[in-house]
């Protein structure tokens, strides 16, 4: 259920997945507001605290390996 959520976030334009983890953890540094603008999502600003970074990054690798997101270059990540 989770993974799908996260394969929600990811568009056909790579992102990088740690600045939408810091968005929905609710950062509010220069760089994760700016990923959250590009990618529209800064209404999901502060949207989900309990999941840990490790739980985000192996939903993203078993989106991976399924082959529904691809990886483009270090850390970038789209379907």
């Amino acid at each position: 259920m989770f993974t799908d959520y996260v394969l929600l976030l990811f568009s056909t334009t790579p992102r990088r997945a740690k600045g939408l983890f810091n968005v929905l953890r609710g950062r509010r540094t220069v760089s994760t507001l700016f990923a959250g603008l590009t990618a529209g999502y800064l209404d999901l600003l502060d949207s989900c605290h309990e999941v840990p970074l490790e739980d985000f990054m192996a939903a993203t690798a078993a989106l991976t390996e399924n082959g529904q997101l691809t990886s483009t270059g270090h850390g970038m990540l789209g379907n």
